[in-house]
């Protein structure tokens, strides 16, 4: 076996010891085992999707590729090798390396997702022994004005707010971070007007505080179950829209969202599709994020799902 270990530096926990202890496990079991370090944002995906290609053309292909960092970290080298393996941007899978993702992150969704809350070293013995481990194919979803590639979800509003905060106080412990962006993100918090549209019919327009799309149900280090009827693997994306709140109420509300049993609230709008599309009406930009990275926006924003995108390692039993 031949893997490559792609490591973000930014990533709190992506320390070069943990680097190295990552490495001398996998040496137990893995034939050639390369180290590659991002250096900027969205460079692993140039730099996943280069080693693969070049590996694949000199006949030695990595079988996989391992994430060590937090959720953009994951979704980076995701769609490094979907590029590589042709399955970019209409989706299908193609000759590729299996993908594992290890946390070292701030919310380490993606993770959770595929391994529960396992520490890394019983994760990555498991995904590199015979029979531990399972491999799903996941899908993506593709922010067409971008190019890139979400696997957690594209947000806008105030989960978008959210990412924007925490980002701006990096240099707080990681509680203290997320208390003090939801505490002011919901003290700022105000409806603007926006139609969300899904495979060409209008699913909600009006005010609205949040808008949610993806393929990932639960996010936010667990505490967010936005999309509960979302799976990782079904072809489709899931879009939840959650219009005008009181403020009085929004604490209530919140709580709703922790549990999935906001959904069918009259406040909220839900539903599945392949494309959609995402308008601010008022023409200010939309207050974006996804993979736990604020994004510069316009007020449009279009997401296309990129179905059995790549292929994951994951428990036999995923949470």
């Amino acid at each position: 076996m031949r893997a490559l270990v792609v490591a973000n530096p930014v990533a709190g926990g992506s320390t070069p010891e943990l680097i190295d202890a990552v490495r001398r496990r996998c040496a137990k079991r893995v034939r050639e085992v390369a180290i590659a370090w991002t250096d900027r944002p969205d460079a692993g995906v140039t730099l996943v999707e280069r080693a693969v290609v070049e590996a694949r053309a000199a006949g030695t292909p990595l079988d996989l590729v391992i994430a060590v960092g937090g959720d953009g970290t994951v979704r980076e080298v995701a769609e490094g090798i979907a590029r590589a393996g042709g399955a970019w941007p209409h989706g299908g899978t193609g000759e590729m390396p299996a993908l594992l993702a290890l946390p070292s992150g701030t919310g380490n969704s993606v993770y959770r997702a595929l391994w529960g809350e396992c520490a890394w070293e019983q994760t990555l013995d498991r995904a590199l022994t015979s029979g531990h481990s399972q491999l799903r194919v996941l899908d993506l979803a593709r922010v067409i004005e971008d190019d890139r590639a979400t696997v957690l979800g594209y947000n806008a509003g105030l989960l978008g707010r959210i990412a924007q905060l925490l980002q701006a106080n990096r240099g707080d412990a990681i509680e203290q971070r997320y208390e003090a962006a939801i505490g002011q993100a919901v003290e700022e918090l105000a409806a603007y007007p926006q139609r969300v549209t899904v495979d060409d019919d209008v699913l909600y327009e009006g005010p609205t505080m949040m808008t949610t799309v993806g393929g990932l149900g639960r996010f936010g280090r667990g505490a967010f179950e936005v999309l509960p009827r979302s799976r990782v693997d079904d072809g489709l994306l899931d879009v939840c829209v959650i219009g005008e709140v009181a403020r009085e109420r929004f604490g209530e509300f919140a709580a709703l969202l922790g549990t999935g049993q906001h959904v069918g609230r009259r406040e909220v709008a839900y539903a599945q599709g392949a494309r959609v599309k995402v308008e601010r009406l008022d023409g200010e930009a939309l207050v974006s994020e996804y993979d736990g990275d604020p994004r510069r926006a316009g007020s449009v924003a279009t997401i296309d799902v990129v179905p059995r995108a790549v292929g994951a390692l994951a428990a036999l039993d995923p949470p």
